[in-house]
């Protein structure tokens, strides 16, 4: 059972293609089936050489095969509307009536095993374009033996074609951002491990320390996942699903752990008491966070409708994350008021309040950004949403770097604590009258 539940995992992680580059076999009764899209930009548009391109080459035994293109129009009753074609079809319309939706010049006849392209040159927006394969004819639906297509953007100068040319228009500039991000999360990584090393000297590398350690170095790994991925995205179109399902679990992870810890801090474990509050509530919202992360991560990949613009957190299982986020928001404020108002220690007041602040902003910041987020086209939403994540998590991360430097941990951690492990088990609730001593 355990190898056939790694081999599922496994197949999730590579069963589906975000890119540039869709390729595959095709047997299915229907006569009309969606096969992939691609958002165009505009930004070249008006200079020379800036085209678009689609190139497809397809191995099938009909003659009477097509490649019908769509688009995200602005008006839903536009010619060539994706949305109002997609919806026909989802109500059970002829394949003959959703051909009749396509856009102007938008059906390709297909020549089985000879390479063919569509040309496109936008001034006006970015445009996501959506192809199908049609084969109204046909009494038995459709049969593409093999099928590849490759979009590529226009890019008029040679030098951007790295980070430009293979990727979708919603997807451009993330290479480069996680580039970065990556760079600043090993210096702040290697700034905590000087700490840790004094720590360490000093006998004094406590528990929510290492909890830090495992949360960094889980979203350095994460960031640098992706990088891996958009490198390798930016030669072939594809990149690599498996390595940037790894990064989305590990990023996950370390947002959940950074929550636990800020929960942690919140209790005031070893700064204000020595033993750990509400254990059980506390391992089981971690433990409902971590399911429904767990099952975002699943929809993302092997239940999110590909023919549809929709978002990472546009699902039933991306609200429910949120709204729990937020609920532990409201908690994590109520037990910090609580343990700041047990605390007679002036620098620990002060702590918690520093604390508080910055936990309160990693905390409410994503929910925001989603929200406003509903308001951007939909093909700058993902990158958006992407970078000011990335922004938050750096914010959120650093933040603990520098309230919990080796100078700062021996002023407020000097309750004598119990083991985290038993803290969960026995959580007895403590007051600010716990014995006081340095922690070793």
């Amino acid at each position: 059972p355990d190898q056939r539940m790694l081999a599922a995992f496994v197949c999730i992680l590579l069963a589906v293609c975000h890119g540039a580059v869709y390729e595959g076999h095709l047997t299915t009764q229907e006569q009309w089936h969606y096969l992939g899209k691609f958002c165009f930009s505009n930004e070249f548009g008006t200079q020379a050489g800036a085209i678009g391109k689609l190139q497809y080459y397809i191995t099938t035994p009909s003659k009477t095969t097509n490649l019908i293109l769509y688009l995200d129009t602005d008006g839903y009753d536009d010619a060539g509307s994706w949305r109002k074609a997609y919806d026909m079809y989802k109500s059970g319309s002829n394949c003959s009536a959703l051909v009749e939706m396509k856009l102007p010049g938008g059906q390709h006849h297909v020549v089985s095993n000879l390479e063919g392209q569509v040309l496109t040159k936008d001034h006006n927006r970015p445009h996501y374009w959506f192809v199908v394969a049609a084969d109204c004819s046909s009494t038995e639906g459709l049969n593409l033996s093999y099928y590849h297509m490759e979009f590529t953007n226009p890019v008029p100068h040679t030098s951007q074609d790295l980070w430009y040319k293979e990727f979708s228009f919603d997807q451009q500039g993330l290479g480069q951002a996680y580039i970065v991000f990556a760079v600043f999360f090993f210096i702040v990584l290697g700034a905590h491990g000087y700490g840790i090393f004094i720590l360490v000297q000093s006998g004094s590398y406590h528990t929510i320390i290492k909890l830090v350690t495992a949360g960094l170095s889980l979203l350095l790994v994460s960031t640098f996942s992706y990088v891996i991925h958009y490198s390798i995205f930016a030669k072939n179109g594809v990149g690599s699903p498996g390595i940037e399902g790894i990064g989305l679990i590990l990023l996950m992870l370390s947002q959940v752990l950074l929550m636990f810890i800020c929960l942690l801090v919140a209790k005031g474990w070893t700064i204000t008491t020595n033993q750990l509050a509400q254990p059980r509530a506390i391992q089981g919202a971690m433990g409902l966070m971590l399911i429904l992360h767990f099952s975002l991560f699943i929809w993302d990949y092997v239940g999110r409708d590909s023919a549809s613009t929709a978002y990472f957190y546009d699902s039933a299982v991306g609200f429910l994350v949120v709204t729990l986020r937020l609920a532990l928001l409201a908690w994590f404020c109520y037990s910090l008021r609580e343990t700041y108002l047990l605390e007679d220690n002036p620098l620990k007041r002060t702590f918690y309040i520093v604390f508080g602040t910055s936990s309160f902003g990693w905390f409410l910041l994503p929910p925001f950004i989603i929200l406003v987020a509903l308001g951007i086209p939909a093909w700058n939403r993902f990158r958006v949403i992407t970078c000011f994540s990335l922004v938050v998590d750096a914010i959120g991360w650093s933040s603990l770097v520098v309230l919990f430097w080796p100078t700062r941990v021996t002023k407020f951690f000097t309750v004598k604590p119990t083991t985290l492990q038993s803290s969960m088990v026995v959580g007895q609730n403590t007051d600010s009258n716990t014995a006081q001593g340095n922690y070793d």
